[in-house]
């Protein structure tokens, strides 16, 4: 929430940066919420091997008031490649979806001048959230305040309904939404049919029971999907029990992921 005695001039209230957090790389943020004159600005950067020669773009952008709550939910697939993915929710509703890379992909080796370095330049593996507020040099005030809430981190098996605040109420129809109905049917050879209807493509990923992925079919065309029983390496699955979880590609575009399931291999 930002308070009413907010000042409207540009502000960075949270950041997300895919390099690390050690070194001082003069890299800009992956990905941002900015406030701006009664704004709101969803925006990111990616590529490059400095601040100066990375690519940008802009999400979203909306009205903000101040003195209200505004709840937001953000669902993304961190990717150099253009097998990224950001998709938006303020509250129940979607406002927006991307598309192709959203990251840098690795550390910049090449420091914008007057910054520290040198840095490695390592593949990225993963996103840190860096949380505060980043003013212009024309703000008008000594301190600025914006209050946060109800920060909730999922993973790789998490949905909408896992991370949305509880200030927005979910129907049953928005809870089919967020996690569409999916049949796991087992075949006389041993495989497995999954099953969606009313989608263009899904994708399975299959899990032990102490999390590990073993499986990841990645997106196929249509609503049926079999898998064969066996890991990402081909090799024969034992029997017993095993997690999966299916993310479906909608008619509309709209990228839906179920809720953790249990499957159980018995020949």
């Amino acid at each position: 929430m930002l308070p009413t005695g907010f000042d409207d001039k540009w502000a960075i209230l949270w950041q997300l940066h895919d390099t690390n957090p050690d070194l001082d790389c003069g890299m800009n943020p992956s990905f941002t919420l900015t406030a701006n004159r009664g704004r709101w600005q969803f925006s990111g950067k990616y590529g490059g091997t400095n601040r100066s020669n990375d690519t940008a773009y802009t999400l979203w952008r909306g009205l903000y008031r101040k003195g209200v709550w505004y709840d937001w939910v953000i669902h993304a697939i961190w990717s150099p490649d253009s097998d990224g993915l950001i998709e938006l929710w303020r509250g129940k509703y979607k406002v927006a979806t991307r598309e192709g890379p959203n990251v840098h992909g690795q550390e910049s080796n090449q420091p914008e001048a007057g910054k520290a370095g040198p840095c490695p330049g390592t593949p990225m593996t993963s996103v840190f959230l860096k949380m505060g507020i980043y003013v212009g040099s024309n703000s008008t005030v000594a301190a600025q305040r914006v209050f946060y809430d109800e920060i909730r981190v999922g993973d790789e098996t998490s949905n909408y309904a896992e991370v949305v605040p509880r200030t927005v109420k979910l129907t049953s129809g928005d809870q089919a939404m967020a996690a569409p109905s999916v049949k796991a049917l087992s075949t006389d050879s041993g495989a497995v049919t999954f099953m969606a209807d009313g989608v263009r493509a899904m994708q399975v990923m299959v899990f032990d029971l102490a999390g590990a992925r073993i499986f990841d079919s990645g997106e196929a065309p249509g609503h049926t999907l079999t898998w064969s029983a066996r890991n990402t390496q081909g090799q024969r699955l034992a029997n017993g029990i095993y997690l999966y979880v299916v993310t479906v590609r909608g008619s509309d575009g709209q990228i839906l992921r179920s809720e953790v399931k249990k499957l159980v291999l018995l020949r």
